[in-house]
């Protein structure tokens, strides 16, 4: 809370026509949904106005931001279709959020949609740079269900490389794939 203090102390010494994007920053790092869902009612018309002078990328970053916290919202409450609607939204204007295909991998998994998991986790492990093994490890299952062993296998390690003690996965996923792939 004291860096959210100083932040709009600070905020006080900026230009008017640079600050609107940096208050959309705080108000998003108080983490609160219904701030997320006011910044991107604030910030949209703004992208499309070109007297303003922040950077419209600023802006779509800070959107997709919102985005995901309200995406995140509505998968909470059981709104998949509104939240799939969302992340669709995001990946319009940033087809390279990794975030956005996880959740997606997720809502793709919660309907036993393997291949759709398979794809978006691949996407969400990709662009975050093979880095979050949580993802990795979704993406193995994935691949295990839909008896793509060799590739499972390929993931799993990965994950063993940089973990060698990650959870459940020797056991669970890379196991049965290489039984799997033998038989």
């Amino acid at each position: 809370m004291l860096a959210l203090k100083t932040a709009e102390k600070l905020l006080a010494e900026v230009a008017p026509a640079e600050r609107k994007a940096l208050q959309a920053l705080i108000q998003l790092a108080t983490k609160q949904k219904s701030q997320a869902e006011r910044v991107l009612q604030d910030l949209l018309p703004i992208v499309t106005d070109e007297s303003h002078q922040d950077d419209p990328y600023l802006i779509l970053a800070i959107a997709n931001a919102c985005w995901l916290e309200v995406a995140d919202g509505q998968v909470s409450s059981g709104r998949l279709d509104v939240a799939k609607e969302l992340l669709t939204k995001i990946l319009n204007h940033n087809q390279s959020c990794a975030a956005a295909y996880q959740y997606l991998g997720y809502l793709a998994e919660k309907e036993q949609n393997y291949k759709s998991a398979a794809q978006n986790y691949d996407n969400a492990w990709s662009f975050g740079g093979k880095t979050d093994l949580a993802v990795g490890y979704k993406l193995a299952h994935a691949y295990l269900k839909l008896k793509k062993y060799p590739e499972c296998i390929v993931v799993c390690r990965h994950i063993l490389k940089a973990h060698p003690d990650y959870p459940k996965i020797k056991k669970e996923i890379l196991e049965k794939a290489k039984t799997n792939l033998r038989t």
